[in-house]
């Protein structure tokens, strides 16, 4: 958390010692509560018991590596709580329980037989394709009870049709990690749940990775990092089929990579770097059309990396032309699949444009509305296919911790001590904040307006369909949109291994009872 203790590696062996047998207590105590309020019997019989005793012996394995983590590196420290509290939810919820999973698993297996464009049933004009999969994915769903007695079912003669319309209309971008899993576990088995299994196993592998560098290469703020990524909601959509994480660990790399190029490097960039920049502007324009404006943060990139001012804008052309040229070539294969029952883009549009204003006003509307409940669904409150309610409370304790790092005491209180003394700051490089708050406002206006035209029906009052989810992203660039970068580089923390450790106890108590929610939820 943000406020000052004092530095941690002051405290004294003992003061360390009271600290993590008071907040492993306080864990303990909280766990039993809710593992008494479900009931103990439910717990300990059947498949149940496995579940259960996984689940605590994640939380266990948490709980001891915390007094060890502050010796390492920001990104081993990631590494290591991520992993097992990823284990947590991959054993606390079954195949099939996140929004839509079943339908990315299709999509995925859809991919990994080649096929990138989804085929068109004539009878509904649903988008969709024959798989070998004729059997019943909510007996792999339902509870962990029902996932054992059909975990041996395979893989079908039979091909039916599946429709998955609206997944249709994700890229294959999106689904490379999954369907690249699920090719390769189609080559040793027909199981369904081993296939399902080795889709969620490779995106989540690939989302480890990208976030694990984006916080290596990240020069400032790399504890702000850890709580973004450590958020009940984001780690549990890692370990699902869903494309999500995928959105959140490359928009990470891509804002950690830049601030890297513009305070780290001093040479020019070479062949590689130039191959990764183009890579991840045309990769996240393909996972998401609305995460597009994040390719705004290359103009952070100073002119003397390019070799020129000349060269820059030269790329920057080229970079804006390949990820939009790209998208809108989607979306003109894909547009076939745009046939959601009760909707009317073309009206949609010509309403909003016809009368702008009353669009102001329901987007007014519906942010003051739903906020809140974004807050929740955004930090982990509803979990699944968001008919998950987890502990409320706890949720609002991880919202102070991300409210006390957006504050940031220790250099509010510097400031306004430095403003009272008259010592002169640091002159402020305002661009770099324009540039991430007309990120973080281009994509919420995308958002509003994607799900309005395409998915609402026309004339609507209110914007229905905006998740928590989809602003996970936005938290980084929103954090430098009100704390400039530059002074963030210069300005040295006070005591950042102290509020990591703080924070860390925060995260893995709200994150432990979040999975056990997800578990009793599944029994």
């Amino acid at each position: 958390m943000s406020f000052k203790l004092s530095e941690w590696s002051d405290l004294s062996k003992r003061s360390r010692v009271i600290f993590y047998t008071v907040s492993f207590a306080l864990l303990a105590a909280s766990l039993l509560f809710k593992l008494g309020r479900h009931g103990f019997s439910s717990l300990t019989g059947g498949t149940a018991a496995f579940h259960t005793a996984a689940v605590l012996i994640c939380i266990a394995a948490a709980a001891a590596a915390l007094p060890f983590l502050h010796k390492l590196s920001a990104e081993k420290n990631f590494l290591i709580i991520w992993t097992l509290l990823s284990m947590l939810f991959m054993f606390s919820g079954t195949l099939f329980k996140a929004a839509d999973e079943n339908g990315h698993f299709y999509r995925s297996f859809e991919i990994s037989k080649g096929y990138a464009v989804s085929e068109v049933q004539e009878s509904s004009g649903q988008g969709g394709r024959e798989l070998p999969l004729d059997v019943d994915l909510k007996l792999l769903r339902d509870s962990w009870g029902s996932f054992s007695e059909n975990k041996d079912m395979t893989l079908t003669e039979d091909e039916p049709f599946i429709i998955f319309t609206n997944l249709s209309l994700y890229c294959p971008v999106s689904y490379l990690p999954q369907s690249a899993g699920i090719l390769i576990a189609r080559l040793f088995t027909k199981n369904i749940a081993v296939i399902a299994y080795a889709g969620r196993i490779a995106n989540w592998l690939a989302i480890t990775i990208m976030t694990y560098f984006a916080i290596k290469v990240m020069p400032v703020k790399k504890e702000l990092m850890l709580i973004f990524a450590l958020l009940p909601m984001n780690i549990y959509e890692a370990t699902s089929m869903a494309p999500d994480g995928l959105v959140v660990a490359l928009s990470m790399l891509m804002f950690a990579y830049v601030l890297y190029l513009r305070f780290e490097q001093t040479d020019t960039l070479s062949v590689r770097q130039y191959i990764l920049l183009y890579l991840m502007a045309w990769s996240i324009s393909l996972l998401k059309i609305v995460y597009l404006p994040i390719c705004m943060i290359y103009f952070l990139i100073p002119a003397e990396r390019f070799g020129s001012t000349r060269n820059k804008i030269i790329h920057a052309v080229v970079m804006a032309l390949l990820a939009v040229g790209s998208n809108l070539i989607w979306l003109m294969i894909c547009k076939r699949f745009l046939t959601i029952p009760g909707t009317d883009s073309s009206e949609q549009l010509r309403y909003v444009l016809h009368d702008p204003l009353n669009y102001v006003k329901v987007m007014i509307r519906t942010a003051l509305h739903g906020a809140p409940r974004w807050m929740l669904m955004m930090i982990g409150g509803y979990l699944g296919a968001l008919n998950i309610e987890t502990s409320k409370l706890l949720a609002l304790v991880y919202m102070l911790l991300l409210v006390t790092a957006f504050i940031d005491f220790p250099k509010a209180s510097a400031f306004i001590k430095a403003k009272k003394n008259g010592t002169p700051r640091e002159k402020t490089i305002r661009s770099e904040n324009v540039i991430f708050g007309l990120i973080v406002f281009s994509i919420l206006m995308l958002i509003a307006a994607s799900i309005y035209i395409e998915w609402n029906a026309p004339h609507s009052d209110v914007i229905v369909g905006v998740q928590g989810r989809y602003f996970i992203a936005l938290l980084l660039p929103l954090y430098f949109a009100f704390h400039n970068a530059t002074r963030a580089y210069n300005d040295t923390d006070p005591c950042p291994e102290t509020r990591t450790a703080l924070s860390e106890y925060i995260i893995l108590l709200v994150n432990a009872c979040a999975g056990l929610d997800v578990l009793f939820a599944c029994l």
